[in-house]
């Protein structure tokens, strides 16, 4: 499944390009810098100069918002989105880059705020309508969710991350033929995307179909080694196949690096009691439960546990 689902929804996380008026040469590594942690060092050497302002120093601190944003630095980004949107207040971009941020510290109401601004400002913006989507679907409102992505799709037709998010939202809903198509198009349109191949694979064990589940979530891994959310996913498929040994593998693995993953533990406490140890998945369910009380129902309403 998606670990930490609230968060999880796939969105824009862009840096933006330098401003023709700008280009300052120093700041080259505050626009190319593939690491988050020394662009965002480019990005306050400039910035501490005191030598740009307007446009430019709006530029800065956005880049060093994304950066902040995809260290999980919420807080940091969202003083920089601020400061970038103060400077230029009509920037749909920082507006959707701010609601992203609001949104990983699931704070749904100020990121919707955000996400409606910059529509306003750019009636047109696919990511918007995705991002804002992802909002909605986090706060429960999955119809609202898949109107959203209807929007971004229409105004982008081959935006794979809007129709992976849909078929999410489908998938929760329990249309299931609607969520593969949406999955089937996306891997058409991104071949390359875990994200895609994850999602149809937890769909796949939601319709008992488990050796194409696992070939997904195989294929996921190839993508992206040792993803522990396609690992979560790939031990229930073992689990719903009979195969516990392996279940209780990918569970375990998962759990070696995130021991606070509420749904690798229940699966765990569910192979553990196939296996006979009833004490070990009644230890399990206790500490899944005391992380998220709602872990049972969320995965048999998802119908994923045998």
């Amino acid at each position: 499944m998606r670990l930490g689902f609230g968060s999880a929804l796939i969105g824009l996380c862009l840096f933006a390009t330098i401003p023709a008026t700008a280009a300052p040469p120093e700041a080259t590594g505050c626009e190319s810098e593939p690491v988050p942690s020394h662009r965002i060092e480019y990005c306050t050497r400039v910035l501490q100069s005191g030598r740009y302002g307007g446009a430019e120093a709006a530029w800065l601190y956005r880049n060093r918002g994304s950066a902040y944003l995809i260290e999980q630095h919420y807080d940091q980004a969202i003083a920089d989105y601020d400061e970038a949107i103060r400077l230029e207040p009509a920037s749909p971009g920082a507006l959707v880059d701010r609601g992203q941020a609001y949104a990983g510290k699931r704070y749904y109401d100020r990121a919707l705020a955000d996400y409606d601004a910059a529509i306003r400002l750019k009636p047109d913006y696919p990511e918007a309508f995705n991002d804002r989507g992802n909002a909605r679907v986090n706060q429960g409102h999955l119809e609202q969710g898949i109107a959203d992505y209807d929007v971004a799709l229409k105004l982008r037709p081959d935006y794979a991350n809007a129709l992976i998010n849909r078929g999410t939202a489908w998938s929760d809903l329990g249309q299931l033929d609607r969520a593969m198509a949406d999955y089937d198009a996306a891997i058409r349109l991104q071949p390359g995307e875990a994200a895609a191949f994850n999602d149809r694979c937890w769909t796949l064990i939601k319709l008992k179909r488990f050796d194409a589940a696992l070939a997904d979530c195989n294929e996921g891994l190839s993508l992206s080694p040792n993803k522990l959310s396609i690992l979560d996913s790939r031990g229930f498929a073992y689990l719903g196949a009979g195969d516990l040994r392996r279940a209780l593998a990918d569970f375990e693995q998962v759990l070696a690096t995130d021991p606070r993953t509420p749904t690798s533990l229940f699966g765990r406490s569910a192979a553990e009691r196939l296996l006979g140890d009833a004490s070990a998945g009644d230890r399990d369910a206790a500490a899944a439960r005391a992380i998220w009380p709602g872990v049972e129902v969320y995965l048999r309403k998802q119908a994923v546990l045998p």
